[in-house]
């Protein structure tokens, strides 16, 4: 029973460990994809006629940029303000439409990207190396809804 128990602890510690552990880039290298939840996650009501409905939606982001991680904690307010806009214009037929997500999860990347760039002057079109010399881009890549539930 003591194996089981141990066993389980250090399949939980690792698991937490892999996912981040909540935080944010613990781990961050630069040239590397860092992955940035923005946490807690969205919670929106949706247009659907006369009835109130709701969604809930966690996001992270990628970034080659350590620098990036940093300006989305300390921008974090205006970044939340322009994702919840956004999020907040839609309604429940747009959700449930695949392809109408996907493009709604690039509008919520252009809004983080724009306000990265107005408020930390970090723009997709700079430049960051890694420890080997590489460059890679810098800025927010890719933004993930890791999360969805529309009720």
């Amino acid at each position: 029973m003591k194996q089981f128990i141990a066993i389980a602890i250090l399949i939980w510690s690792s698991a937490a460990a892999a996912s981040g552990g909540g935080g944010g880039g613990g781990g961050a290298v630069n040239g590397a994809h860092n992955y940035y939840p923005l946490n807690p996650p969205f919670v929106v009501n949706l247009r659907d006629g006369d009835r109130l409905r709701f969604m809930q939606a966690a996001i992270q982001v990628m970034t080659y940029d350590t620098a990036v991680i940093a300006a989305l904690e300390k921008h974090s307010a205006p970044i939340r303000n322009a994702i919840l806009l956004l999020l907040s214009d839609q309604s429940v037929s747009v959700m449930h439409d695949v392809k109408k997500r996907t493009e709604i999860q690039h509008e919520v990347l252009l809004a983080v990207q724009e306000v990265l760039d107005k408020y930390a002057g970090i723009s997709n079109a700079g430049r960051v190396e890694d420890a080997e010399g590489h460059s890679h881009p810098s800025g927010v890549q890719e933004l993930y809804f890791t999360d969805l539930v529309v009720q």
